[in-house]
């Protein structure tokens, strides 16, 4: 439920409208017989400008001829005009209405329940007009309002509005006189009865909260890997208004788990903020808050405008081709000097959030398989490292190494650690998964609802640094193996694999049949070899005989 508070003294509020008329009887007016006179057949409209609260003193007229009012203007708001039992052709009606004073409450608390009165005068909630939603120039009309005064109320607005306008009293026509002058009549008055009559209710809104996303750990499962900046404005509250409570949070996706607020991360224009001041929770939604205490609360209305960061973290815990996260904003007031003493510390129930803009992280999967070259049999036992590829948006993959470029949080030289390991053993069956992988990520633009990554693959780098027992580790960059990560693929869907051929032995010795017919030949060769020396030998003594 959002409070209110009476800012300014809204155009139109009865209680300075008869100025001016004084001399009229206290006696019921005459049924008009001049121009000067009100006009009962006529009938008039409400012309609504809707702008943020400024604090310029500057009001726009009843005329709309200096309709200059600071301040942005505000989309999306709806009024509705509850018309008063009060008979413009009584003087005494015009003495009271310009003795009235509206109450803060008159619309009541949902502001769609008047009062039954606004002071001594009836409030026929029955006879009720509306406008149409503000348009983006902050502008509506009520139209068709028959003479009579009004209690005008803000029955509709957006999230973002955290200070509904004050209720206003309005009379169609409204008096246009030098009387009036600070009422919304202006400086150029020109004593005539208005009954196209320019408000310029004010709200105060809130910025909507801008997010980033950063990843510093690309395995499945890091601690604190995904970080999500946030940062806020403090909006301007009246100086009878309070912050009923003020909390940024952090809801996660279930593909993320262990949300919490980076330590140091709360700053106001940079500058560390005073631990109590604010206080940061986990609710078991999944959800990470920062909200702000008492003290935080005084605080932060001394500096509107100025800007509040923090920095959620999470670690992501399955794979997604896209996992959507925003943050919001939750702001409301109250009336009075005092914040209260027990802030709530998580989202209030009902209470609309301004939300963020969205941010996305891409994550896949993958498998390898280790086997033998010729036999193609898986083999267990070989260990791989994995690394960050040098350019991992290639739409080829190559076994280059990234370099650290000291200009980021990680060192993208690193191996890679995924679920809590950074070697990773080929099974039984000579398998071993991957069970996720960082492919990219993305901040998106404010109201862009579905945001996508600009890559949804990216290229890592296998290192081989241990083969099975009687396997050859491979050298020279044969080592190395590229491997293509898919956004949203698991391990079932992509699997890498790599041969390993058997380590070389020494020469066996020859036993077998054909190694015998060698020696026989040998030997053979020998004992001819023998003979053939006898011979020899035999000849030369019977030719020295």
């Amino acid at each position: 439920m959002r409070a209110t508070r009476l800012s300014r003294r809204a155009l139109g509020v009865a209680g300075v409208l008869s100025l001016g008329l004084s001399g009229l009887g206290a006696t019921a007016l005459a049924a008009p017989s001049g121009p000067g006179n009100i006009d009962f057949e006529q009938s008039g409209k409400l012309l609504i400008h809707k702008h943020v609260q400024s604090g310029t003193a500057t009001p726009g007229t009843a005329d709309g001829k200096d309709t200059g009012v600071k301040g942005d203007p505000v989309a999306g708001v709806k009024f509705t005009a509850y018309k008063l039992e009060a008979d413009l052709k009584n003087q005494d009606t015009w003495a009271i209405l310009s003795q009235l004073a509206v109450p803060n409450d008159a619309c009541g608390s949902d502001f769609r329940t008047p009062a039954k009165t606004v002071g001594v005068l009836p409030v026929k909630a029955a006879d009720a007009s509306q406008s149409d939603l503000t348009n983006d120039q902050g502008k509506a009309t009520i139209d068709n309002l028959a003479v009579g005064a009004y209690l005008v109320c803000e029955t509709e607005s957006p999230a973002k509005v955290v200070e509904k306008a004050a209720p206003f009293v309005v009379t169609v026509p409204f008096p246009n006189t030098k009387e009036n002058e600070k009422n919304g009549a202006g400086a150029n008055s020109n004593g005539q009865w208005i009954y196209d009559v320019n408000v310029y209710p004010k709200n105060v809104v809130i910025d909507a909260p801008v997010k980033d996303v950063n990843v510093v750990s690309y395995g499945l499962n890091g601690e604190a890997q995904v970080e999500f900046p946030v940062t806020a404005k403090v909006p301007a509250i009246g100086a009878n208004t309070s912050f009923k409570h003020f909390i940024i949070s952090d809801p996660m996706d279930v593909n993320y788990t262990s949300p919490a607020v980076k330590p140091n991360s709360v700053t106001i224009d940079g500058a560390p903020i005073d631990q109590d001041w604010y206080k940061a929770t986990v609710n078991a939604g999944n959800e990470a808050n920062i909200s702000f205490t008492q003290k935080g609360l005084e605080e932060l209305k001394k500096k509107p405008g100025s800007v509040i960061s923090v920095t959620f973290t999470a670690k992501t815990q399955s794979v997604a081709a896209a996992i959507n996260n925003q943050a919001k904003v939750y702001v409301d007031t109250i009336p009075g000097l005092i914040p209260p003493i027990a802030p709530p510390t998580t989202p209030p129930a009902g209470d609309p959030p301004v939300p963020s803009n969205k941010v996305v992280t891409a994550w896949g999967a993958a498998s390898l398989l280790k086997q033998d070259k010729q036999s193609k049999q898986p083999l267990e036992g070989a260990t791989f490292e994995i690394y960050n590829a040098k350019n991992p948006w290639e739409g080829t993959c190559t076994t280059e190494i990234a370099e650290d470029d000291k200009n980021t949080a990680i060192d993208e030289s690193a191996k890679v650690t995924v679920d809590g390991k950074d070697v990773f053993t080929t099974d039984a069956q000579g398998k071993v998964d991957i069970k996720g992988l960082f492919v990219d990520s993305k901040k998106g633009a404010p109201g862009v609802e579905n945001v996508a990554v600009d890559h949804t693959t990216r290229c890592y780098v296998l290192k081989e640094t241990k083969a099975p027992a009687g396997f050859t580790l491979p050298t020279g960059g044969a080592e190395l193996t590229p491997i293509k990560i898919t956004a949203g693929q698991q391990t079932t869907d992509n699997q890498v694999t790599v041969d390993n051929t058997k380590t070389t032995v020494p020469q066996l010795p020859l036993t077998g049949a054909a190694g015998k017919i060698l020696m026989t030949v040998g030997g053979l060769s020998l004992m001819a070899i023998a003979v053939g020396f006898v011979l020899v030998a035999r000849k030369r003594r019977v030719n020295e005989a």
